[in-house]
């Protein structure tokens, strides 16, 4: 069974959360008046430089993650990401503002430190999931290679694997979404140009959560699936008790893969739901199927070759559904 349509249909590739996104700006006011005549002083200018190379450096970190989140997840799901770049550029944010000088800073050029401190932890957070995201999508993209040369056990413990980083993609998700909030709770004028950022990471959150329920059930249809066709061969060599114990095996795998793809159809977004709608008549299918063959299969180790045939036909027949995209 082939799902490789899914990581097109369902909004798999991951959105561009950011992108050119910082500018910070110390020092005098444009708003056609002149600063204030307090007497506090001006902040140093070595400050004003490590604020924007540490904002050029976000700046680089966050158009990176765009464009290596759009290759790696839109065209070539298993292309690994450049992390290296990435790395680098919140490295060198980093250590840009350790050469910030507190004690020859004014109130506006503190409260633009804080503010890149917290773009920094956000920085980091986000790079947590982008890499999470590449690993589950990896294994994934691997699982579907396997189905497609009928190797369902080691699409199986793939999409095991893809599970686990599809659950830690949710749990650092939550991270990400705190570290936005010390982001947004920053007091400063510095220019955030990140339109809709919580919109977008709560869409990653909903695209993790539909994943880890899609690759749950997965697991459970390509269990039966080889099983199913572990239960044909044995059919065909006329081992018909067995055949009849292996379908009955599928017949529980497939149910259960049915239940979690029918319940997902209420509970994920709308791009996702035909993959839900689609893979829940695939199953529901096999399911009558592998019901009917081991009927078949029981009549025949009975002795009962008229009503064997009768099922077989109807087992077959049972294949034809009609689902949505090709199986």
């Amino acid at each position: 069974m082939q799902r490789r349509q899914l990581l097109s249909s369902t909004g798999a590739g991951l959105v561009t959360v950011l992108g050119g996104c910082l500018s910070s700006e110390s020092g005098t006011e444009e708003n056609g008046e002149n600063e204030t005549d307090s007497q506090e002083p001006d902040g140093s200018e070595d400050n004003s430089e490590a604020l924007e190379a540490a904002s050029d450096d976000l700046d680089e970190a966050f158009d990176r993650m765009a464009e290596e989140a759009d290759i790696a997840f839109e065209l070539e799901p298993g292309n690994p990401i450049n992390t290296s770049a990435i790395e680098s550029s919140i490295e060198n944010a980093e250590e840009a503002l350790d050469e910030f000088d507190e004690a020859e800073a004014d109130e506006e050029q503190l409260a633009a430190y804080e503010s890149l401190r917290a773009v920094i932890e956000f920085a980091k957070a986000f790079f947590d999931v982008i890499l999470e995201f590449e690993s589950a999508f990896e294994a994934y993209d691997t699982a579907i290679s396997y189905e497609e040369n009928n190797r369902y056990n080691d699409a199986v413990s793939q999409l095991e694997i893809a599970l686990e980083h599809f659950e830690n993609a949710v749990d650092l998700l939550a991270d990400a979404n705190e570290a936005w909030e010390g982001v947004e709770g920053a007091d400063s004028d510095t220019e955030l140009d990140i339109a809709d950022t919580k919109d977008e990471l709560d869409e990653l959150t909903e695209i993790a959560d539909a994943y880890v329920l899609l690759t749950e059930a997965a697991i459970d249809f390509d269990t039966g699936y080889e099983l199913y066709l572990e239960a044909l061969d044995q059919y065909e060599q006329e081992r018909y008790a067995e055949s009849a114990s292996t379908f009955a095996e599928a017949t529980i795998e497939f149910e259960d893969a049915a239940d979690q793809y029918r319940s997902g159809e209420t509970e994920v977004s709308s791009s996702f739901r035909d993959a839900f709608i689609n893979m829940t008549c695939y199953s529901e299918a096999l399911l009558e199927s592998s019901e009917l063959f081991e009927d078949s299969a029981d009549a025949a180790a009975g002795g009962d070759f008229q009503t064997a045939e009768d099922r077989a036909v109807e087992a077959e027949e049972a294949l034809d559904a009609g689902c949505g995209g090709s199986a």
